[in-house]
C-alpha cells in the first residue's frame, strides 16, 4: 500500500506539471482535484494510515517527494504528510552524515567475516603461539642478553596493538545495504566510469567496503585516500587522482550502484 501511495504522489506531481497547451488539460486538472480530495478526506486519514505502514526506505522516498517541489500536493497536504512522517520515522529528520565520514566502517558481509576470522586467528593462534615463544626464550636464562626473549616481547606488543585496533574496527563495522546509497553520487558501493581529461581513455573503478579492496580488479576501499577524492562527486565533476604513477584529471561520465 505504501508503494502504491508513493506512485500516486508521483502521478499527482506529473498531472500538476502538465504543459498548459497539453491536450485534455482540463480533464487532467479535474483528475488532480479528485486525487487531492481523496488524500484530504477524513482529516487526511489515508495519509496517516499509509505512513504507519512505510519501511525506512519508503519513508525516505516519501520525505524526498514531499520535501522537494511536489506541485501536485497542497501546502496543507505536505504539512500533514511531514507531521505523520516525523511521528512514525523520527530518525528520517535527524541530520545525517555521509557514509564516508560518519564514523562507521562499511563493508560487505564477506569482508566482515574475513576480518572477524583474522581477529580470531590473532587471539586464538598467534597470541598463544607468541606466549609460548616468550616462555621458551625465558627458560634460556639471563634475560638481559637474551635476544630471543626481547624479540618475542616486541612481537607480543605488536600483536596486542594489532588486536586492540582490529577489535575497535570490528565494533564499528556495518554491512552495507542497497538502500543506504542512492547512486546519484559517488559513494561506497558505487562504480564510476572515468575519462582522462581532456578526451582521454575510459577506465572503471569501484569503491567498495573497507575490507573488500582488490586493486588488481579496480576495487578500492572507500576509505583509501584516492577514493575519498571522489566521494560525494556527481556525473560531470572532474577529480584529480593518481591511479598510476602520475596524477591526472578525470571526468566522471557515469555512476552506478554495485550492491
Amino acid at each position: 500500500m505504501a508503494v502504491d501511495a508513493l506512485t500516486l504522489l508521483e502521478l499527482m506531481n506529473r498531472l500538476a506539471r502538465a504543459p498548459k497547451h497539453a491536450e485534455r488539460r482540463d480533464e487532467l486538472r479535474q483528475a488532480l482535484g479528485k486525487l487531492r480530495n481523496l488524500l484530504s478526506a477524513g482529516e487526511y486519514r489515508l495519509i496517516r494510515e499509509v505512513v504507519t505502514q512505510t519501511t525506512t526506505s519508503e519513508a525516505h522516498r516519501l520525505h524526498l517527494l514531499v520535501g522537494g517541489n511536489n506541485d501536485g500536493l497542497t501546502a496543507e497536504a505536505c504539512q500533514e504528510i511531514l507531521a505523520a512522517l516525523r511521528e512514525q520515522h523520527p530518525e528520517e529528520f535527524v541530520e545525517k552524515k555521509n557514509l564516508w565520514e560518519d564514523g562507521f566502517i562499511y563493508t560487505s558481509a564477506e569482508g566482515l567475516a574475513r576480518r572477524q576470522a583474522e581477529l580470531e586467528r590473532l587471539m586464538h593462534v598467534e597470541i598463544p603461539r607468541n606466549a609460548e615463544a616468550i616462555g621458551k626464550a625465558a627458560s634460556l636464562g639471563d634475560l638481559r642478553e637474551n635476544w630471543e626473549y626481547k624479540s618475542a616481547l616486541e612481537e607480543r606488543d605488536r600483536l596486542v596493538e594489532r588486536t586492540t585496533r582490529m577489535r575497535e574496527e570490528v565494533s564499528r563495522a556495518k554491512v552495507l545495504q542497497p538502500d543506504m546509497i542512492s547512486g546519484d553520487e559517488v559513494n561506497v558501493g558505487t562504480a564510476v566510469v572515468l575519462r582522462a581529461a581532456p578526451g582521454g581513455a575510459l577506465r572503471r573503478a569501484r569503491f567498495v567496503g573497507a575490507w573488500d579492496a582488490d586493486i588488481g580488479k579496480g576495487d578500492y576501499s572507500y576509505l583509501a585516500p584516492i577514493s575519498l577524492r571522489f566521494m560525494g562527486r556527481k556525473v560531470g565533476d572532474r577529480v584529480r587522482a593518481s591511479f598510476e604513477e602520475t596524477e591526472s584529471e578525470y571526468e566522471i561520465t557515469a555512476i552506478e550502484k554495485v550492491i
